[in-house]
């Protein structure tokens, strides 16, 4: 059977995500598994997104707008989660300073 790519050329491995054959200049490796062209920028195009195709967030933002309790979790997508934490804090925060009053 020749390459997937190139049906003039003898395979060297098979890609193990689709299990085409390919040639030498076709084979990509990654972490020591060869991958044929397409499952190989497939992959590159997957981890650059998040698992459902969403766009990854970057958890140093996260971590420095946790700063104010919610908020990186409302910038990580998780909005009600946010709100609420952003809701208990400014309760507790208005209870510590004596502003509130119901208390």
């Amino acid at each position: 059977m020749p390459c997937y790519y190139h049906p003039d050329r003898d395979p060297i491995a098979g890609c193990v995500e689709c299990g085409r054959l390919v040639c030498a200049e076709c084979a990509m490796e990654e972490n020591e598994r060869t991958l044929c062209r397409k499952c190989y920028e497939r992959r590159l195009a997957r981890s650059a997104t998040g698992m459902y195709g969403e766009e990854r967030k970057d958890p140093v933002v996260a971590a420095l707008l946790s700063i104010i309790p919610g908020m990186g979790q409302m910038y990580n997508g998780e909005v009600a989660k946010g709100l609420i934490l952003l809701f208990i804090f400014i309760v507790l925060l208005m209870w510590m300073l004596d502003l509130t009053p119901w208390f």
